[in-house]
Formats: structure tokens, sequence, C-alpha cells
């Protein structure tokens, strides 16, 4: 196991792995969330055989390449408000898609769509997000009779956690206040919309 450094974004994290020789070698990292958010690190192993209850999500190469986290606190969170920008950071420039934290333009800052930005220099900025978006890493598609999202089919037997593949390829959680085992309950909760396969 070794410190790959902070990561603005899972995405990043998981280029940082597959970039990094040991890392790509084994194929695994894991990605802090909560206190721990941005923290990346190589895990040196081929499968987890033990779990630990920290803030941290265990990733292996194989599943497609991780899509970006849901609201990190440096790029939004609350609800999103009429002018598209998250409640957290609320102030959008005029005539571009930026939003920051302060009237005077300083603080945290995000892009509500940076794909389109009329500046073609903030195209690369951090997409915006609010508490309650689904994005591809929790869910996606509609609730199967399982309880989990269409995106990440497979259950675990006898606890709440849903994957992508058996067992790996991404997870989320449909109850983790309720999770039988307590190192699961800091799980992010699945999600459902009809992006991913309705």
């Amino acid at each position: 196991e070794h410190d790959l450094g902070w990561k603005p974004s899972l995405e990043e994290c998981f280029k940082a792995c597959k970039n990094d020789a040991k890392c790509s070698q084994y194929g695994t990292f894991i990605y802090g969330k909560g206190r721990k958010a941005g923290r990346c690190w190589s895990e040196g192993l081929v499968e987890c055989g033990r779990w630990e209850r920290d803030q941290y999500d265990f990733y292996r190469f194989g599943a497609p390449p991780p899509r970006p986290r849901p609201c990190l606190p440096a790029f939004g969170g609350g609800k999103k408000l009429q002018n598209g920008c998250p409640e957290a950071i609320p102030f959008q420039y005029p005539k571009n898609n930026r939003c920051f934290e302060k009237k005077n333009w300083t603080g945290r800052m995000c892009n509500i769509d940076p794909e389109n930005d009329p500046l073609s220099h903030q195209r690369n900025d951090h997409k915006c997000c609010t508490d309650n978006m689904c994005l591809p890493e929790f869910g996606g598609g509609h609730k199967l009779d399982n309880g989990c999202p269409a995106r990440f089919p497979f259950r675990y037997p006898h606890n709440n956690r849903c994957f992508g593949e058996k067992w790996g390829g991404g997870m989320c959680n449909v109850d983790p206040a309720g999770d039988p085992l307590p190192g699961q309950r800091y799980d992010k909760k699945c999600c459902f919309d009809n992006r991913y396969g309705a």
C-alpha cells in the first residue's frame, strides 16, 4: 500500500493508479470519502480479503473507468438553486457557467456545465454537484426486485450492498444506516434514475 496523494475526483485517482507502476500491477486502489475525501491510495493487492471500517471505497480495474464522485464539498453541496448553482456555491458569474462561493468571485468554484461554457479555457472546470444527484458511481436505472439499481444488479447475500459485478465493479448500499454489518454503515447510498437502463 502506498499514497498516491490527494486527487480532486475518483477519475483522477483511477488515472494516478493506472500511471503508477506498482498500483497498475495490482489494479486496485482506495479513494477517500467523508473526512478523508480526495485521499488516493494504491492497495498493493489483487483482492481485498479483509474489510475495515474506514472512510474509503475500494476499486479495482476490469470495471468501466470510474466516473466523477458525487458531491465533494469542494464542488458543491446542498440543493440546486434557480441559477443552476449549488446552494453551497451560490453565485453565478455573469455570462458564463461558473459558480463561486463568495460574491467577489472568490472561495470555492465549480462549473454548472463545463463542456458548454462560452469560455473555452473554463471547459475543464469541475462540474458543480448537488446532494440529490444520482451519479453513475452510485446507481442509475430503475430499482430491481432485490432493491438494487439496474446499474449495480448484484445484491450481496445477508447485507445491503449492491455491485456492478460479482463482487466488484462498483458498489452502493441500499440502506447503509440499516446495514447488518457496522463497517458498511458509512457506504454511499444507492440512487435511482432512468439514465442507465430503464
